[in-house]
Parts: C-alpha cells; structure tokens; sequence
C-alpha cells in the first residue's frame, strides 16, 4: 500500500495547521512517542484489523501524550476523501456504525486508511521529534 502524492501533501497541509492534534504549538515539533505510535497503529491494522486498532487507540492514554490524537488526525485526513462527510465525531463510532467487517466498503476503507497511516509518518518526518 502506498500513499498518492496527493495523500501526501495533504498530510503535510494538515499536519501544518493550528488544529491539528500532533505537532506542538510552536509549530516545529512533535512529541517522539508519536512516531512510534503511527508506525504500531499500521501494525495493529493488520494484526487485528481496522476497527480493533481504532477502538484501542480511541480507548488509550498516555501521560502527556495519547494514541488517540493519532485516531483523530487520521479520521480527519480520512473524512477530505469520503463523500458525504461523515457526521460521527470520532473514528470508532464512524467504522461502527458504517460497515461491516469482509463488506467491500470497509476492505477499501482499510486501505484507504493504511495509505493515509504512511503519508501521516512521512509528513511527520519534515518535523522535529523531541524526547518528553
């Protein structure tokens, strides 16, 4: 699975903005656990599929920084190729409520979403990481 150039690019756009929920307020950089934190949700992905992996990075909590932020920045870069917008808040209540697992739909989504897990990491690297 590899990201589209677009993907990309979005990622980095996003990632730039004052309300996404991974890079700091000074705008230079990102907390280092987030980098493992992207790299492990791909591999939860496919050790126990899309929702499992959602539902524990949804649920989860860490001290200053939280899996979950890695959740929301994901859904918010999934949310620009879907049409219509999905109207749930989170990704969870969005997969649950949305599909079913093995339908063709989420099969794509999860690709859809594994695409937007590399161009979220390879934007995160044009950012500082910083020990906590």
């Amino acid at each position: 699975m590899k990201p589209t150039n677009e993907q990309i690019i979005k990622a980095l756009e996003y990632l730039e903005t004052e309300n996404n929920p991974i890079v700091q307020p000074d705008g230079i950089t990102i907390d280092e656990p987030f980098g493992g934190y992207i790299a492990a949700f791909g591999g939860a992905v496919v050790q126990m599929g899309l929702l499992p992996a959602v539902m524990l990075y949804d649920s989860h909590s860490d001290g200053n920084t939280c899996r979950q932020k890695i959740s929301q920045a994901l859904f918010d870069l999934y949310k620009t190729d879907v049409t219509p917008a999905p109207t749930e808040t989170n990704f969870y209540e969005y997969l649950q409520c949305n599909f079913v697992a093995n339908d063709p739909d989420y099969l794509w989504c999860r690709k859809e979403v594994m695409q937007w897990v590399i161009a979220l990491k390879m934007a995160m690297r044009t950012f500082k990481f910083v020990k906590l």
